[in-house]
This record gives structure tokens, C-alpha cells and sequence, in this order.
């Protein structure tokens, strides 16, 4: 009796094992995708920070080399200078 009414409801397809398995196969499947979903969006998270660390740095990196440039250019200045005034020294003052 019991298998006359599962046949006319169609449960035993509803009732069989491997229906309920490919259920859980998509359940996995979707747990599996969320779960990279939230890998994805970790990532994605600590890239940007990564991104905004190194644009900090690169923006330091600058202003350091304009300073260099700057103490260079003084210090070119001084070299000039000290050279005139060794010639000045060597040349007896003329």
C-alpha cells in the first residue's frame, strides 16, 4: 500500500537517496560558494589595505627623494663656493 502511494504522489523519486545526495551536493556546493564569496571579499579587503600602505610609502619615498634633491643642491652650492673662495685664498687675495 505504502509503495501504491508513494507511486501515485511521485515521492519515490522525492524519497530515494540519491535526490536527497544531490540536495546535499548543493548545499555543499552553495556553502562552498559562500564560503569563497567570503574569502574573496577578506582578500579584496586586505589588498586595499595593502594598496593604501604601499601609497603611503611611495608618497614618503617622494618627499625623502625632494629632500635628498634639496640637501644636494645645497651642498653643490657650498662645493662652488669653497672653490671660489680656495682660489681667492690661492691667489692671494686678488
Amino acid at each position: 500500500m505504502w509503495n501504491k502511494l508513494k507511486d501515485f504522489f511521485g515521492l519515490n523519486e522525492i524519497l530515494a537517496d540519491e535526490p536527497i545526495k544531490e540536495l546535499k551536493q548543493e548545499n555543499d556546493n552553495l556553502v562552498n560558494v559562500r564560503t569563497l564569496q567570503i574569502e574573496l571579499r577578506k582578500c579584496k579587503e586586505e589588498i586595499r589595505q595593502k594598496n593604501d600602505l604601499l601609497n603611503e610609502l611611495s608618497t614618503e619615498n617622494i618627499k625623502l627623494a625632494q629632500g635628498l634633491k634639496n640637501c644636494s643642491e645645497i651642498i653643490y652650492d657650498q662645493e662652488k663656493l669653497i672653490k671660489v673662495f680656495q682660489d681667492i685664498y690661492n691667489n692671494g687675495g686678488k
